[in-house]
């Protein structure tokens, strides 16, 4: 029996989220409901949360025969499956209570997957960050290029927020690197103290696979950072935890 049959608007989009997903989950739950569909899960290293919402309103199609449906699959073979897909295909996934189907049509070719459904336990419990975050609305291209001049000199970086800007440092030995991000009408900064904490240069750069245009960055000195950014109206948040030296 078919439980469900939706199809994106944007499968492009859909596919960059599931690609950045499987970075850090290699199985997940899709949950299907009245207003559209959601994930959440804590990565076995338990370093990064992982959450994302696509409203109904992102699928052209959306059919559901209960008022919640599970998908429970292995995100790197959904991943390895929709790296099938061609510029302007469409695409359709359907689930019934065993396998999840995933059918893409263009150009007069049809390709069409079983994806066996898993037993996947959840770990729903909420993750809370401290009062008093720093706040920093940014294009995702200045923290990518920040990132980048960090990854030449450490595997970790630190994050330094004031009133002035953002400073993205990094150290090994007596190599720095530093990119001050200034306030300006494309970085909305909101900190009435500093904040500074360091994480791993690998988990920010691939957590921002999937971002587009903006981003935001939330933390506190030595706190979790959480990470927001929306994909075609796809909003997709991480927290990840910090490093402490």
């Amino acid at each position: 029996m078919e439980l469900l049959r939706v199809s994106p608007r944007n499968p492009r989009a859909w596919k960059s989220v599931v690609d950045t997903l499987s970075t850090f989950l290699s199985e997940g739950v899709f949950h299907f409901t009245e207003r559209g569909v959601w994930l959440q899960a804590l990565d076995p290293s338990m370093i990064v949360y992982v959450s994302m919402e696509a409203p109904r309103s992102f699928f052209s199609e959306y059919e559901l025969n209960h008022p919640e449906v599970r998908v429970p699959v292995s995100l790197v073979d959904f991943q390895k499956i929709l790296g099938r897909l061609s510029p302007g295909d469409s695409l359709t996934l359907s689930f019934s209570s065993t396998n999840l189907y995933v059918i893409m049509e263009g150009s007069g070719i049809r390709k069409e997957f079983v994806l066996p459904a898993l037993d996947v336990r959840e770990s729903l419990t909420p993750v809370t960050l401290p009062e008093g975050l720093s706040l920093i609305e940014l294009p995702v291209s200045y923290l990518r290029d920040a990132l980048k001049n960090a990854s030449i000199v450490a595997r970790h970086v630190t994050l330094k927020t004031s009133p002035s800007g953002l400073l993205v440092e990094a150290r090994e030995g007596t190599n720095v690197s530093r990119t001050l991000i200034a306030p300006s009408p494309a970085v909305k900064i909101a900190s009435d103290r500093e904040s500074v904490s360091t994480y791993s240069i690998e988990y920010l750069q691939n957590i921002l696979k999937g971002a587009e245009d903006r981003v935001s960055l939330e933390y506190a000195t030595d706190a979790p950072v959480r990470i927001k950014y929306s994909n075609e109206g796809i909003q997709v948040t991480f927290v990840l935890a910090p490093l402490i030296l």
